[in-house]
């Protein structure tokens, strides 16, 4: 992994529980992308993708959409599927697209840990309106 910040699909990693805890330990974020992945045959659905087994490994991981034009999704689609079909809480898509937020090459790590700071107020700014 050395010096390694994200990884694009992984997927294979979830056959591999001591790979999991070392890409958990160092916070190497994992770049899930269940569309393609199912499209391309790593995974025969959305719905076993590994991507909670990932989660509950503790590894990081943001959600990407691979090629929107070859496989006909865009990101909105993959949290949906995710979602509907692996079943992943509201929350926990959440946490995956603030941690998108601070692992986003944008430049100074400090760029992208405003970005989650300003997506957490919009969030509880949500959560307080839907109650009401």
């Amino acid at each position: 992994l050395s010096g390694a910040r994200r990884i694009g699909h992984g997927t294979r990693a979830a056959h591999d529980p001591s790979l999991l805890a070392k890409l958990a330990k160092e916070g190497v974020v994992l770049e899930v992308c269940p569309t393609s992945n199912e499209a391309l045959g790593v995974v025969p659905s959305v719905a076993a993708h590994p991507v909670r087994g990932f989660l509950e490994a503790g590894v990081p991981c943001v959600v990407s959409s691979d090629d929107p034009t070859l496989f006909d999704t865009d990101l909105l689609r993959e949290y949906v599927r995710l979602h509907r079909e692996v079943g992943l809480s509201l929350a926990e898509l959440g946490r995956m697209a603030g941690t998108g937020f601070e692992v986003a090459f944008t430049g100074p790590l400090e760029a992208g840990r405003d970005l989650r700071a300003r997506l957490e107020v919009w969030r509880e700014e949500a959560l307080d309106w839907s109650a009401a």
